[in-house]
């Protein structure tokens, strides 16, 4: 794979604008700060800092002292004009920090690619790829949100959607209800209690509320985050990184662009956990305890597709799109 466009510098024609989908800004600046000395954010961040601190420094006092009239109200009213002077000029500064630190990350990412490919740290291939490896891959990007999953299956939710299937769910199952309450009432209605299962689970409510208890299940494995896919990496991202608002991170499924990601390798599939696990004769309590995440985890996404062996499980830097 060819990067050296994604690794321009400065504002040159050749030069490609980012559309960024996730940044780890604290995590890029992490390993710029170990290649080099750091980024200028830290700078940024202490001068407004110290801004913020002068607010209350009160420099109307010095103000103050110079008047020579000796009408009070007039000295009083230099102090108040003074200090609201002050403190439009600290929110001015530290508007403009924020600003500047954010165009800052931006940036900082194209450096420390550039760093990576001249230092030879990055793995650009789709071959064999070692643990903890840095890698930089593109492709489709198929997105997993099983918190929006799991709100939008929900039986309320899906109720307004459904409403004459609600109607009818919902006499099923009173009627099941009662005809189930005893082992008399489930001999004598046996034939009714299977009609009824089977109109249940022929219903459209039935199709959605088991992909709401996959998608309750799966929002407790990957909590607070979205989880991404790209040919044969899993990338389990955090929410607070992601740069665009739900419904535009949902349409991007829709899109035919690739998108790039930068990242590093946590793992690579290469059994299945749950079958491993049952063959093992030495499974101690303290194992049960240290893998029983990671072993439902393996089963929920593979048996809905999400993942297989030879899949890698990637911690996130840096997903977007480029534009020329």
């Amino acid at each position: 794979m060819q990067i050296g466009s994604t690794l321009k510098a400065g504002n040159r024609k050749g030069d490609k604008l980012k559309e960024y989908i996730y940044l780890d800004s604290e995590l890029v600046n992490s390993y710029l700060a170990q290649l080099d000395e750091g980024v200028l954010t830290k700078t940024i961040t202490g001068i407004s800092s110290t801004d913020s601190h002068s607010e209350d420094g009160g420099q109307e006092t010095t103000e103050s002292g110079h008047f020579t009239a000796g009408i009070a109200i007039i000295s009083g009213k230099g102090e108040i004009s003074n200090k609201e002077i002050d403190r439009f000029s600290t929110v001015y500064s530290k508007s403009n920090s924020d600003l500047i630190e954010t165009a800052l990350d931006d940036y900082s990412l194209d450096i420390l690619l550039k760093k990576l490919v001249e230092k030879e740290m990055l793995n650009v291939s789709e071959g064999n790829i070692d643990d903890g490896e840095l890698i930089f891959i593109d492709g489709k990007l198929n997105i997993f949100n099983f918190e929006l999953l799991k709100s939008i299956t929900s039986e309320e939710n899906i109720s307004n959607l459904l409403i004459d299937d609600n109607y009818d769910i919902k006499d099923y199952k009173s009627e099941l209800k009662k005809i189930t309450a005893s082992k008399a009432l489930r001999e004598k209605h046996k034939d009714r209690i299977e009609e009824l299962n089977n109109a249940i689970k022929g219903e459209s409510f039935y199709n959605f509320s088991m992909i709401e208890r996959f998608a309750n299940f799966t929002n407790s494995l990957f909590p607070d985050s979205v989880l991404f896919k790209i040919k044969n990496s899993l990338i389990m991202c955090t929410k607070e990184n992601i740069r665009i608002n739900i419904p535009l991170l949902t349409q991007l499924s829709l899109t035919n662009r690739n998108a790039k990601i930068l990242g590093i390798v946590i793992a690579k599939k290469t059994s299945h956990l749950d079958v491993e696990i049952s063959k093992s004769k030495d499974w101690e309590s303290e194992k049960v305890i240290a893998d029983s995440p990671v072993m439902m985890m393996d089963i929920a996404m593979r048996h809905f597709g999400l993942s297989e062996i030879g899949d890698y499980y990637v911690r996130p830097i840096a997903i977007y799109y480029e534009k020329a």
